[in-house]
């Protein structure tokens, strides 16, 4: 348990590479059922507007958000994460609702260090992103 309280609801999927279609030649990605979890904190990072060469404006949005959780380990880079998702009566995940991310990089572990029982609570940061 983290020194801050996890007090934000999203969605994981986690999402694993099962292999080359035969056909294609691309990868195969694979989803585990979605989790919700609770994290710390959410901070939107960076926002910016895509421009090609001519100054024209190809509507489309860079989103980064950065995750602070307890446990980083629980995330792997390309997972998908749901931010802001309504939950149903029951603590699960109602389908559809909240903004899609994808975990981009590797998640940051922040318990590492010369005095392990200190260093524990603090958790890691993990940076999603979206392109819309």
């Amino acid at each position: 348990m983290g020194y801050f309280p996890s007090t934000y609801p999203v969605v994981h999927i986690a999402r694993a590479n099962s292999g080359v279609d035969p056909d294609t030649g691309n990868e195969v990605l694979t989803t585990a059922a979605p989790v919700v979890r609770y994290v710390q904190e959410l901070v939107v990072t960076s926002s910016s507007d895509v421009f090609d060469g001519s100054g024209q404006f190809q509507n489309r949005i860079t989103q980064t958000v950065k995750m602070s959780v307890d446990d980083p380990t629980l995330y792997a880079t390309e997972d998908q994460i749901v931010i802001d998702p309504q939950l149903n009566t029951d603590g699960t995940w109602a389908s559809g609702t909240g903004e899609a991310f994808w975990i981009d990089g590797v998640p940051q572990d922040n318990r590492k260090g010369p005095w392990a029982d200190l260093f524990a609570g603090f958790g890691g940061v993990i940076e999603l992103r979206r392109i819309t």
